[in-house]
């Protein structure tokens, strides 16, 4: 477990440090290992050590996201989701989205307060990968059918 959250750490800074997808592919397999990892010992409380890393990981990709889409980083947006009147096309997922939905999992699996926070910032960090993407828009559904987030508007 220590190798692979250690593995977290570097690809949480290449995220930000390289500027390619490269890097993204590299955290999302590392968060699926992750995922594996933690799903076969149902290490609720060792999943709730992973949320520092898996922060500067959103940080990163939210950061990575707007400097591809040629805007300067910001720091992350108040609590809202963006407007979604225009609903995606069913098609296949980004690399970014594909690993916002894995820190969304990671984070809500730990059951605490600190891992929904994170959770909403998946959907308020990166307004752009939500907007295109029916994964995340459908998570962000069924975590309001659960009473999560009903705050966000869609």
């Amino acid at each position: 477990k220590a190798v692979v959250e250690e593995a977290l750490v570097v690809a949480g800074e290449l995220v930000l440090v390289l500027d390619d997808k490269v890097s993204e592919v590299l955290a999302l397999e590392v968060l699926a290992l992750l995922h594996r990892v933690y799903e076969q010992t149902d290490d609720r409380v060792g999943v709730e050590g992973l949320l520092p890393g898996l922060r500067v990981l959103l940080t990163n990709v939210a950061m990575h996201a707007e400097r591809h889409q040629g805007r300067s980083p910001t720091p992350p947006s108040p609590p809202s989701a963006p407007d979604l009147q225009e609903p995606p096309t069913e098609g296949p997922e980004t690399v970014t989205a594909r690993l916002l939905d894995a820190i969304l999992l990671l984070a809500l699996a730990t059951g605490t307060d600190a891992g929904d926070t994170l959770g909403r910032r998946v959907f308020t960090d990166c307004p752009m990968e939500l907007r295109g993407s029916m994964r995340l828009r459908r998570q962000l559904g069924m975590l309001q059918v659960g009473g999560l987030f009903l705050d966000l508007v869609v």
